[in-house]
């Protein structure tokens, strides 16, 4: 497989495309371990045959090809698994500093809010100190009009009747005695 297609596809598809050629691996070990098999059998034919010396010529030519080919297997393996670890890192290394960037800026955007909720606090703070202040000197000059009518009507009332205040006074004198 190109190794452009191999930078293309998941880490997903990479671990299948390891696991078939992992596949392979094990086929061509137990076609190593046949042919291991035939090859003693052919050992013992040719013992038999007394032509060992050709017979093995024979047989290294299987052998080494077998060999090539696990070795060819093993180095791609190798290969695809170093492509796939160098794939892995750059898309961690990518998640990290995309975080990080995210971090920063859900941080900032924290401070905003908090700075604009403590501006929104203080101004709520004063405008209600303010009512508060006018609900106070608006009920402090209510308290004034009317203890000032109700004077006003005391007054009239003592006046009206004199024998009664006369008399309050006494009361009074009397019981602070």
């Amino acid at each position: 497989m190109p190794e452009k297609e191999l930078h293309s596809l998941k880490r997903s598809e990479l671990l299948k495309v390891l696991i078939e050629q992992e596949k392979e691996l094990e086929s061509a070990k137990a076609e190593l371990d046949a042919l291991q098999q035939k090859w003693q059998r052919r050992e013992v034919q040719l013992e038999e045959a007394g032509n060992i010396a050709e017979a093995a010529l024979q047989i290294n030519g299987v052998f080494d090809k077998a060999q090539l080919a696990a070795q060819q297997y093993v180095t791609s393996v190798k290969k695809l698994s170093e492509r796939q670890e160098h794939i892995f890192r750059e898309q961690e290394k990518h998640v990290k500093d995309r975080c990080e960037v995210k971090q920063t800026e859900t941080k900032k955007e924290c401070t905003e809010l908090l700075e604009e909720t403590k501006r929104k606090c203080a101004q709520l703070e004063e405008e209600t100190k303010k009512k508060c202040e006018e609900i106070e000197k608006t009920t402090q000059v209510k308290i004034e009009n009317r203890w000032s009518k109700l004077s006003a009507r005391l007054e009239a009332f003592y006046e009206e009747h004199k024998g009664l205040r006369k008399l309050i006074e006494v009361t009074s004198d009397i019981k602070s005695e």
